[in-house]
């Protein structure tokens, strides 16, 4: 029976696969197999980076093999938080997707939603934000929809009338 938790180690060995392995490799294909297989039958999965570890559906994901530790690195070193699986990948994306996940593949300076570009129709990715905001109209319209905390409001503006509110003695 299909789980969550096999389905990421699947992922994760496919992932350590996929630095020594060559596509015509039978061990690597017979990898991307079983997270196929995996995937049919468990469905939709959300995988989120978070802390030290990996949660699916809330829940803290084990790592017997050191695999999935690895692939939780290599995810947050690309700056990828969340993986949403709904349809099942088919190997050429997963595979692209997992040899854009190594170190060799980053480009200075470029955005982790660049790097991944092409593969949102087959992987839901979301990525952290960049502490700095980003030049030009871009950061105007990412500061303008990112979420802030508003200033509290100036006693003399409640009400809309511009003096104090009745009642507080003013």
């Amino acid at each position: 029976m299909a789980t969550p938790q096999l389905l990421l180690s699947a992922i994760a060995r496919a992932y350590s696969l996929s630095e020594i392995s060559t596509g015509e490799d039978s061990e690597f294909a017979e990898a991307f197999q079983e997270v196929r297989d995996l995937q049919e039958q468990e469905g939709w999965i959300v995988i989120r980076v978070q802390g030290d570890g990996m949660s699916i559906a809330g829940e803290p994901v084990s790592d017997l093999y050191g695999e999935v530790g690895k692939l939780r690195g290599a995810l947050d070193d690309a700056g990828v938080k969340e993986v949403r699986l709904q349809e099942v990948i088919n190997q050429e994306t997963l595979e692209t997707f997992l040899r854009k996940l190594h170190p060799s593949s980053a480009k200075e300076g470029e955005l982790p939603s660049h790097r991944f570009r092409g593969l949102v129709d087959g992987i839901g990715l979301s990525f952290q934000t960049v502490s700095d905001p980003l030049p030009g109209m871009v950061g105007g319209i990412q500061e303008l929809f990112g979420h802030r905390v508003m200033p509290p409001l100036e006693e003399d503006w409640i009400g809309g009338r511009g003096g104090p509110v009745a009642g507080d003695g003013g």
